[in-house]
């Protein structure tokens, strides 16, 4: 079956931790053209409203949903609701469900999501989105929301064999695309690719693990800021709804201080595996992790872009400004439950660098597939990797 693709436009890069990349989807039947975060660092859709009158609901540019135009729209629950985006911030959503098109695909299908009634503060008045579409590592999603990629498998738009969606941004055009089902391996480093097995990541609350199992994370070898060691044993992540380097707060004020000592230091991450047992290393020089502030809070600022997220020890999680560098494949696979109904379970992220761009993978493994056996291809090269 042929893969869909979602353009992506950016916006301004602005100093509040969130994507400036967002797609381009038309909610309900009139339609409604939105700028949504195609985000795999959540668990939640969401859009913003007309019953939202906060301050960041109104922010020039931002676009609001008006259900009573779609004739297609249903509500699922009037009483609003918190939805929880962790240590970023809270927003307030009624819940419905209503079509999801694009120009060259209709039929993303109907999903529920939560309708802004409010969201307000600094950083949700910077967001370059109109609201969000979860791309989680597994569910469940918060409040009985649609997971979109499953409902797609459910639903037989996407087949059997199309278990992975990619991943792709191009900072100097402004343009990207994120494939649902497919790759395009004509814009990545074939002889780059390194394979991130998923491992659940856990942090502690009142004395007891508590997973966080939506994060696309995989075990993190090691991180050094200028020679300097920084983490061993820790979590990695790379998320799209997320703009900067940010978790753990020993890490990132570390480098943080480093990095005003040490202007030219390079960021290495022990992280993946090659094959052979082998892993992989991820190098990031400093025209990479600084960032000049486009827009709002700290505007024409170059800045170095670690942030502490309190609460998640362990985590280097990273967003567009390394994954602006990467393609990259999440992948899933399709198993049965104890019911016998077909789920699915993160096998992990597949990363290559972009062609032409800079060799943030310096010791990949070479790929020996095409777009069309994706999964079998990454299957052989797991069976040679301990863990995955």
């Amino acid at each position: 079956m042929q893969a869909i693709t979602l353009d992506l436009g950016r916006g301004d890069y602005q100093d509040n931790g969130a994507s400036p990349w967002y797609g381009i989807i038309a909610v309900g039947s009139l339609p409604t053209i939105m700028k949504l975060a195609l985000d795999t660092g959540t668990n939640m859709n969401w859009i913003t409203s007309t019953q939202c009158h906060t301050h960041a609901c109104q922010m020039p540019g931002r676009v609001q949903f008006d259900p009573s135009f779609s004739t297609t729209f249903q509500w699922v629950n009037r009483t609003p609701v918190d939805l929880n985006y962790g240590p970023w911030g809270t927003l307030t959503a009624n819940l419905g469900q209503d079509e999801l098109n694009m120009t060259a695909f209709n039929g993303l299908g109907s999903i529920v999501m939560g309708l802004a009634v409010s969201y307000s503060g600094e950083k949700f008045d910077e967001v370059d989105w109109d609201g969000c579409l979860a791309m989680p590592a597994q569910a469940p999603m918060q409040k009985g929301m649609s997971f979109l990629f499953k409902q797609l498998r459910d639903t037989g738009v996407l087949g059997p064999s199309q278990t992975y969606f990619s991943y792709e941004t191009d900072p100097a055009t402004g343009q990207g695309t994120c494939m649902l089902g497919g790759m395009d391996i004509t814009k990545a480093d074939l002889s780059s690719m390194l394979v991130l097995p998923f491992k659940t990541y856990e942090t502690t609350v009142k004395g007891k693990k508590v997973p966080i199992p939506y994060i696309w994370t995989t075990p993190l070898q090691s991180a050094r800021f200028g020679g300097t060691a920084i983490a061993q044993d820790g979590s990695f992540c790379l998320d799209t709804g997320s703009s900067r380097f940010k978790g753990d707060g020993t890490y990132m004020n570390t480098i943080l201080a480093l990095a005003a000592t040490n202007p030219t230091a390079e960021l290495e991450l022990e992280v993946g595996f090659r094959g052979n047992g082998q892993t992989g290393k991820l190098v990031v020089p400093p025209d990479i992790y600084n960032q000049k502030i486009e827009a709002g809070s700290n505007k024409g600022k170059t800045m170095p872009q670690f942030h502490e997220l309190g609460g998640l020890p362990g985590l280097f999680l990273a967003g567009s400004i390394l994954m602006d560098h990467l393609y990259t494949v999440y992948w899933y696979e399709e198993v049965l439950d104890a019911a016998g109904n077909p789920v699915l379970e993160p096998k992990g992220m597949v990363i290559f660098n972009r062609l032409n761009g800079p060799k943030i993978i310096q010791n990949g493994l070479a790929y020996q597939g095409d777009h069309t056996n994706f999964v079998e291809t990454i299957q052989a090269v797991c069976a040679d990797i301990e863990g995955a």
